[in-house]
Protein backbone atom coordinates (compact mmCIF):
# COMPACT_ATOMS: atom_id res chain seq x y z
CA UNK A 1 0.00 0.00 0.00
CA UNK A 2 1.32 3.22 -1.15
CA UNK A 3 2.54 5.49 1.98
CA UNK A 4 0.12 8.83 2.20
CA UNK A 5 2.17 12.13 0.37
CA UNK A 6 3.33 14.94 3.09
CA UNK A 7 1.09 17.84 3.16
CA UNK A 8 3.79 20.18 4.04
CA UNK A 9 7.75 20.92 3.76
CA UNK A 10 7.97 19.67 7.41
CA UNK A 11 6.59 16.41 7.07
CA UNK A 12 9.58 15.11 4.93
CA UNK A 13 12.03 13.46 7.63
CA UNK A 14 15.91 14.99 7.88
CA UNK A 15 17.11 11.94 6.03
CA UNK A 16 14.25 11.96 3.16
CA UNK A 17 15.40 15.79 2.56
CA UNK A 18 19.44 14.83 3.18
CA UNK A 19 18.90 12.24 0.06
CA UNK A 20 16.89 14.80 -2.17
CA UNK A 21 18.84 16.60 -5.07
CA UNK A 22 20.10 20.21 -4.44
CA UNK A 23 17.91 20.67 -8.14
CA UNK A 24 14.51 19.57 -6.71
CA UNK A 25 14.94 21.26 -3.19
CA UNK A 26 15.54 24.32 -4.92
CA UNK A 27 12.13 24.25 -7.15
CA UNK A 28 10.00 22.81 -4.41
CA UNK A 29 11.15 25.62 -2.28
CA UNK A 30 10.54 28.46 -5.22
CA UNK A 31 7.41 26.66 -5.99
CA UNK A 32 6.43 26.87 -1.92
CA UNK A 33 7.53 30.14 -1.78
CA UNK A 34 5.46 30.95 -5.13
CA UNK A 35 2.48 29.20 -4.37
CA UNK A 36 2.44 30.82 -0.79
CA UNK A 37 2.65 34.43 -2.41
CA UNK A 38 -0.23 33.85 -4.97
CA UNK A 39 -2.35 32.52 -1.85
CA UNK A 40 -1.84 36.04 0.33
CA UNK A 41 -2.76 37.74 -3.29
CA UNK A 42 -5.84 36.08 -3.80
CA UNK A 43 -6.46 36.06 -0.16
CA UNK A 44 -6.27 40.08 -0.15
CA UNK A 45 -8.40 40.12 -3.72
CA UNK A 46 -10.95 37.97 -1.49
CA UNK A 47 -11.60 40.28 0.96
CA UNK A 48 -11.35 43.30 -0.92
CA UNK A 49 -14.60 41.81 -3.17
CA UNK A 50 -16.85 40.83 -0.21
CA UNK A 51 -16.00 44.44 1.26
CA UNK A 52 -17.43 45.92 -2.32
CA UNK A 53 -20.27 43.19 -2.07
CA UNK A 54 -21.18 44.58 1.43
CA UNK A 55 -21.25 48.30 0.35
CA UNK A 56 -24.08 49.74 -0.66
CA UNK A 57 -25.66 53.01 -0.66
CA UNK A 58 -26.56 52.83 3.11
CA UNK A 59 -23.21 52.41 4.02
CA UNK A 60 -21.09 54.30 1.04
CA UNK A 61 -21.42 57.25 -0.83
CA UNK A 62 -22.40 54.66 -3.78
CA UNK A 63 -26.23 55.56 -5.62
CA UNK A 64 -29.41 53.43 -4.91
CA UNK A 65 -29.07 52.71 -8.49
CA UNK A 66 -25.78 50.58 -8.06
CA UNK A 67 -27.35 48.29 -5.06
CA UNK A 68 -26.91 44.80 -5.40
CA UNK A 69 -31.09 44.52 -5.72
CA UNK A 70 -31.87 47.47 -7.99
CA UNK A 71 -29.21 45.41 -10.79
CA UNK A 72 -31.52 43.79 -12.25
CA UNK A 73 -35.38 44.40 -12.64
CA UNK A 74 -38.05 41.39 -11.67
CA UNK A 75 -38.55 38.78 -14.42
CA UNK A 76 -42.51 39.96 -14.66
CA UNK A 77 -41.49 43.22 -15.47
CA UNK A 78 -39.29 41.91 -18.37
CA UNK A 79 -41.56 39.91 -19.53
CA UNK A 80 -43.78 42.76 -20.08
CA UNK A 81 -41.63 45.26 -21.48
CA UNK A 82 -41.06 42.86 -24.11
CA UNK A 83 -44.68 42.10 -24.81
CA UNK A 84 -45.10 46.16 -25.38
CA UNK A 85 -43.98 47.05 -28.88
CA UNK A 86 -41.76 50.26 -28.94
CA UNK A 87 -42.78 53.98 -30.05
CA UNK A 88 -46.47 55.00 -29.90
CA UNK A 89 -48.59 52.94 -28.33
CA UNK A 90 -52.70 52.73 -29.63
CA UNK A 91 -55.36 55.19 -27.64
CA UNK A 92 -52.43 56.99 -26.26
CA UNK A 93 -52.72 60.75 -25.99
CA UNK A 94 -50.67 62.89 -27.92
CA UNK A 95 -49.07 65.58 -25.32
CA UNK A 96 -50.39 68.24 -26.67
CA UNK A 97 -47.62 70.90 -24.83
CA UNK A 98 -44.94 69.31 -26.30
CA UNK A 99 -46.18 70.51 -30.27
CA UNK A 100 -44.78 72.98 -32.23
CA UNK A 101 -47.78 75.58 -33.45
CA UNK A 102 -48.85 74.22 -36.68
CA UNK A 103 -47.62 77.40 -38.04
CA UNK A 104 -44.18 76.25 -36.77
CA UNK A 105 -44.82 72.75 -39.27
CA UNK A 106 -43.57 73.25 -43.01
CA UNK A 107 -45.67 70.47 -43.93
CA UNK A 108 -49.12 68.40 -41.98
CA UNK A 109 -49.77 65.44 -43.56
CA UNK A 110 -53.00 63.58 -43.38
CA UNK A 111 -53.16 59.75 -42.91
CA UNK A 112 -56.60 58.42 -43.02
CA UNK A 113 -57.34 54.07 -42.39
CA UNK A 114 -59.10 52.74 -45.45
CA UNK A 115 -60.75 49.97 -43.80
CA UNK A 116 -61.93 48.66 -40.94
CA UNK A 117 -59.65 46.63 -38.76
CA UNK A 118 -62.83 44.30 -37.82
CA UNK A 119 -65.01 43.82 -40.85
CA UNK A 120 -63.02 45.40 -43.54
CA UNK A 121 -65.32 47.78 -44.98
CA UNK A 122 -64.52 51.10 -46.34
CA UNK A 123 -64.00 53.98 -44.04
CA UNK A 124 -64.95 57.03 -44.73
CA UNK A 125 -65.75 61.02 -42.79
CA UNK A 126 -62.84 62.59 -40.53
CA UNK A 127 -61.30 62.40 -37.05
CA UNK A 128 -61.55 65.79 -35.25
CA UNK A 129 -58.82 64.52 -32.65
CA UNK A 130 -56.34 62.34 -34.96
CA UNK A 131 -53.36 60.90 -32.66
CA UNK A 132 -50.42 63.67 -33.81
CA UNK A 133 -47.09 62.62 -34.31
CA UNK A 134 -44.47 66.07 -35.19
CA UNK A 135 -40.88 64.92 -36.59
CA UNK A 136 -38.00 67.34 -36.22
CA UNK A 137 -34.83 67.91 -38.52
CA UNK A 138 -32.19 70.25 -38.31
CA UNK A 139 -32.07 71.67 -41.87
CA UNK A 140 -29.08 70.93 -44.35
CA UNK A 141 -26.43 73.88 -42.91
CA UNK A 142 -24.69 75.33 -45.75
CA UNK A 143 -21.59 77.89 -44.73
CA UNK A 144 -22.29 81.66 -46.76
CA UNK A 145 -18.82 82.48 -48.38
CA UNK A 146 -18.07 86.32 -49.17
CA UNK A 147 -15.42 87.01 -51.31
CA UNK A 148 -14.00 90.50 -51.47
CA UNK A 149 -11.82 91.80 -54.65
CA UNK A 150 -9.94 94.64 -54.37
CA UNK A 151 -9.17 95.75 -57.71
CA UNK A 152 -6.23 98.27 -58.70
CA UNK A 153 -6.94 100.99 -61.25
CA UNK A 154 -4.86 102.73 -63.21
CA UNK A 155 -5.30 106.94 -63.35
CA UNK A 156 -5.69 107.94 -66.69
CA UNK A 157 -4.40 111.41 -65.89
CA UNK A 158 -1.11 110.66 -64.12
CA UNK A 159 -0.68 106.70 -64.67
CA UNK A 160 -0.80 105.59 -60.97
CA UNK A 161 -2.19 102.29 -59.84
CA UNK A 162 -4.60 103.15 -57.16
CA UNK A 163 -5.88 99.79 -55.43
CA UNK A 164 -9.32 99.81 -53.35
CA UNK A 165 -8.82 98.83 -49.73
CA UNK A 166 -10.28 98.16 -46.51
CA UNK A 167 -8.22 97.66 -43.88
CA UNK A 168 -11.33 96.06 -41.60
CA UNK A 169 -12.15 93.58 -44.24
CA UNK A 170 -8.23 92.73 -44.69
CA UNK A 171 -6.22 92.57 -42.19
CA UNK A 172 -9.82 91.66 -39.89
CA UNK A 173 -10.73 87.81 -38.93
CA UNK A 174 -11.66 85.59 -41.93
CA UNK A 175 -14.45 84.38 -40.36
CA UNK A 176 -17.75 85.68 -39.25
CA UNK A 177 -19.34 86.25 -36.00
CA UNK A 178 -21.52 82.99 -35.91
CA UNK A 179 -18.40 80.84 -36.72
CA UNK A 180 -16.47 82.97 -34.05
CA UNK A 181 -18.99 82.53 -31.23
CA UNK A 182 -18.94 78.63 -32.08
CA UNK A 183 -15.31 77.78 -31.80
CA UNK A 184 -15.30 79.66 -28.64
CA UNK A 185 -18.04 78.31 -27.28
CA UNK A 186 -16.93 75.06 -28.52
CA UNK A 187 -13.18 75.24 -27.21
CA UNK A 188 -14.28 77.60 -24.10
CA UNK A 189 -16.98 75.86 -22.56
CA UNK A 190 -17.24 72.93 -23.84
CA UNK A 191 -13.18 72.45 -23.83
CA UNK A 192 -13.05 71.02 -26.99
CA UNK A 193 -9.43 70.82 -28.41
CA UNK A 194 -8.86 72.31 -31.84
CA UNK A 195 -9.19 69.29 -34.01
CA UNK A 196 -12.46 68.75 -32.58
CA UNK A 197 -13.41 71.48 -33.04
CA UNK A 198 -12.66 71.46 -36.47
CA UNK A 199 -14.05 68.87 -37.16
CA UNK A 200 -17.37 69.26 -35.69
CA UNK A 201 -17.69 72.20 -37.80
CA UNK A 202 -16.63 70.55 -41.23
CA UNK A 203 -19.51 67.82 -40.74
CA UNK A 204 -22.35 69.67 -39.41
CA UNK A 205 -21.75 72.76 -41.29
CA UNK A 206 -19.30 71.84 -43.94
CA UNK A 207 -17.01 75.03 -42.80
CA UNK A 208 -13.35 74.22 -43.43
CA UNK A 209 -9.37 75.13 -42.77
CA UNK A 210 -10.20 76.91 -39.06
CA UNK A 211 -7.31 78.60 -38.20
CA UNK A 212 -5.97 78.62 -34.76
Amino acid sequence: MMEPLPVSIEQISDSEWVETPESVKRYLLGRIEQLERQYEELKAENAMLREQLRRNSQNSSKPPSQDQGNRFKPKAKQEKEKKKPRGGQLGHEGHEGKFYPLEACETVTEHYPERCINCGGRLQGKDPEPYRVQQVEIPPVVPVVREHRFHALKCACCGVRTRAWDEVIINGCRYGERIVSTVGLLSGQYRQSHRMVQGLLDQLSNVKHIAR
